[in-house]
Formats: structure tokens, C-alpha cells, sequence
């Protein structure tokens, strides 16, 4: 079996919070919303969480924010693009769903051509799901990979077709930013799901199996998302500060932007 490397913190963290291009869920059109989510990483069952980001829709912008890092993304609903934001390396990229979606053909046209089984699998996952509305549970199950999700429905002011396309397009992007990880394809089931049942995640837990013989191993990591439309003091002082990083920071094509996170992970 191949060898599915678990990411970084940080592209955990845009999984998770993570992201779609029109083509693969129904897209709606650019709606005003105003909410916030704290999002958090797990890995097994430990208390202190790998990653944290905070989520801030403002209008047809969705801004994201990794807290401790810096890294931040801007996805811009109505426009169908995203710009990602690397103040420590000075830089920013603008990514369109023409460009994601080019590469999510790429990636799923060569994993269906390997000839190990899981990464055939990966190409175009197929789940036994299991919805249970009144329980608030979703299911995705495979011996290779499953998710468990605790859902509820969209809480006033947030639009849950509009929050899986932002999780959707980012789970794509994360996959370009992170080349060797676990491919997008079953987070992309799951938020297809998630979109069919009009309901948004409070807590995902995502299994699936790295390494190949005695060295297989099964990778837990869990995600929880707390949503509220209340704004805390700093959340508009956070958008200030995004939107300064979006004038100011230098525009650089997508492999030089990669080789700056790049270099930042190398130098931890």
C-alpha cells in the first residue's frame, strides 16, 4: 500500500476548515454573510491542538487565519478565486477555480493510474454513508478511509452551501500547496454529503491507513468547529489587518509562494 503521509499543521488546518469549484457541488450565487468559526486540529485523542484558525465571513468574503502562523487565505465567493497570504515571507498568490480545478484533474487522472489500490481508490472514492438527522451523525466508511462527522444545521446567518464551496475550493488548494499528502478526494465526498443534507460540521474525525505491511498504521485526526454570528472585539481588527496584507504584500506566482511556505516548515 502507498505510503500516505499525514501534513503539517497547517494544511491540516485548511483541510479542516477547508473548501469548491462550480463544476463539483451546485454553486450558489454570492450571498452577504456574516458569522465567525474557531476551528481546531486533534491528532488521536490528545487535549492540546495541533493547529487553530479562525474563520470570519464579511459580505462575499470568507477570511481564514492560522493563529500562531500567521497564514491566512481570502476566498472570494462571488469571484470564485482565493488569494493566499504569507506576510512572514512578504508574498501573496491568487488562485482561480480555473487553476484548481486544472489541477484536481491532474491529480485525480494520475492517482487513477497507479497501480496501488489505495491510491486508485483515493482517485474517486465510493462510501457506504450513513445519515442519521436526528442523532446530528454522518458517516462516510471505508476499510482505507472514513469520516465520522457530528453535523447540525446551518446556524442562522450562515449558508451551508456556501461554506462547503469555501471548504471544498481550500481541501483543493491545500492539496496544491502540500504535494505527497493525503489526496482531496474524500473530503470532497464528505462535504458533497454534507451540502445533499443542508448541514455543516461541528466535529469531523478522519481515519485512514499510512505505510504499507508491518509498518501500516491507522491515522486519527479530528477537527472541531465551534460557529456563532457574534463577533468577538478582535474580529474586526483581524479583517483590518487581512485587507492591509491584501494591498500591501507582493504578488508571486504559485511555485514561488509554495517554495516560501516551503522553506518556513523546513526552518522550524
Amino acid at each position: 500500500m502507498a505510503t500516505v503521509s499525514p501534513r503539517t499543521p497547517a494544511a491540516i488546518a485548511l483541510v479542516t476548515v477547508l473548501a469548491a469549484v462550480s463544476s463539483i457541488l451546485p454553486g450558489p450565487s454570492a450571498q452577504a454573510q456574516s458569522w465567525r468559526a474557531e476551528n481546531r486540529v486533534y491528532r488521536g485523542d490528545e487535549r492540546k491542538p495541533i493547529s487553530h484558525s479562525v474563520t470570519l465571513a464579511e459580505g462575499t468574503q470568507i477570511f481564514d487565519q492560522l493563529v500562531g502562523e500567521d497564514l491566512a487565505t481570502v476566498y472570494d465567493q462571488a469571484g470564485k478565486r482565493c488569494t493566499l497570504l504569507n506576510p512572514a515571507g512578504g508574498v501573496q498568490v491568487e488562485l482561480s477555480a480555473a487553476e484548481v480545478a486544472a489541477f484536481e484533474q491532474g491529480l485525480r487522472t494520475w492517482c487513477g493510474q497507479q497501480s496501488e489500490p489505495v491510491l486508485r481508490f483515493l482517485a474517486d472514492p465510493r462510501f457506504e454513508e450513513r445519515f442519521d438527522a436526528e442523532a446530528g451523525r454522518l458517516s462516510l466508511e471505508h476499510r482505507w478511509l472514513s469520516y465520522q462527522a457530528q453535523v447540525t444545521p446551518a446556524p442562522a446567518g450562515v449558508t451551508a452551501a456556501a461554506y462547503v464551496e469555501y471548504t471544498s475550493f481550500l481541501a483543493r488548494v491545500n492539496a496544491m500547496l502540500h504535494p505527497g499528502g493525503l489526496p482531496p478526494f474524500g473530503r470532497l465526498a464528505l462535504d458533497r454529503s454534507l451540502a445533499a443534507h443542508r448541514v455543516v460540521a461541528q466535529s469531523i474525525e478522519l481515519r485512514y491507513t499510512a505505510g504499507t505491511g508491518k509498518q501500516a498504521r491507522t491515522v486519527r485526526l479530528r477537527s472541531e468547529h465551534e460557529f456563532s454570528t457574534q463577533r468577538l472585539d478582535d474580529d474586526a481588527q483581524r479583517v483590518q489587518g487581512l485587507r492591509r496584507q491584501l494591498a500591501t504584500l507582493r504578488r508571486v506566482g504559485f511555485p514561488e509562494y509554495q517554495a516560501s511556505i516551503q522553506r518556513q516548515v523546513a526552518n522550524r
